[in-house]
């Protein structure tokens, strides 16, 4: 309903968003299909937050009314509008920005990349800032953090990033790795556990062993004490060298 999103699967669920973008209006007609490896997954959203929103660069949407679907791979190009090859504020609240982020959690959690099974969806990204990492004006990932010290978390946390396979290899989380750790004001700071090999596999190309000596490792409500036993990225990388 209004304020959400509603997300399709495939099978049944595709028959009926295709029987649905052919009807008159501001639907249009759109080949729908997903697989991630075995997993067929979500293939349309429904923008359903605000006709302006979601008409805004949708064909045929000018002066169209009522929500409109959207394919995956059209909602991650309205995504990353004029972004480039840049990094791109996700606006709080539903927005076609945040629906993309959560297409990313369910790439994410679906194994479409069997080094992809140990990554941990954060579910609150309605609350959380987020960045979008985009190349040629197209979303290919996203990473989720705080930078302002809570009652949950004592330092600036990453609290999840995560890069499309077939974007993987143009950068794009080395620029959020960056972003992140080497932005303006950075300091002490923190990524939230668990933290996955094949990041902990990255993060020594990008960073220094002196950064990653000053990156802690925090789980939410952390005391100073839990997070000085839990111990570094730099002791994490270690061990995994072992």
């Amino acid at each position: 309903g209004r304020g959400g999103r509603r997300i399709l699967a495939s099978g049944e669920g595709a028959k009926q968003a295709e029987e649905t973008t052919r009807q008159p209006g501001p639907v249009r007609s759109a080949t729908l299909s997903c697989t991630f490896g075995h997993f067929r997954t979500i293939v349309a959203l429904l923008l359903d937050w605000g006709c302006d929103a979601a008409q805004e660069g949708k064909e045929g949407g000018q002066g169209a009314q009522g929500p409109v679907w959207y394919t995956v791979p059209e909602l991650l190009a309205r995504s990353g509008e004029g972004a480039g090859d840049g990094l791109k504020d996700a606006p709080e609240g539903p927005s076609p920005e945040r629906a993309a982020v959560q297409v990313f959690n369910w790439m994410g959690m679906s194994g479409e990349c069997t080094s992809d099974r140990n990554y941990l969806p954060c579910r609150v990204y309605l609350t959380r800032q987020v960045k979008l990492a985009c190349r040629k004006g197209v979303a290919v990932g996203f990473f989720s953090y705080c930078l302002k010290p809570d009652a949950h978390f004592r330092l600036p946390v990453l609290h999840a990033i995560f890069v499309m396979p077939s974007a993987r290899g143009q950068g794009a989380c080395r620029q959020m790795l960056l972003d992140f750790f080497r932005g303006k004001g950075h300091g002490a700071r923190g990524v939230e556990a668990p933290v996955s090999s094949d990041l902990l596999k990255v993060l020594p190309r990008v960073l220094s062993k002196e950064d990653l000596g000053a990156i802690w490792v925090v789980l939410h409500g952390d005391s100073e004490r839990d997070t000085r036993q839990r111990g570094t990225l730099l002791d994490l990388v270690r061990e995994l060298e072992r």
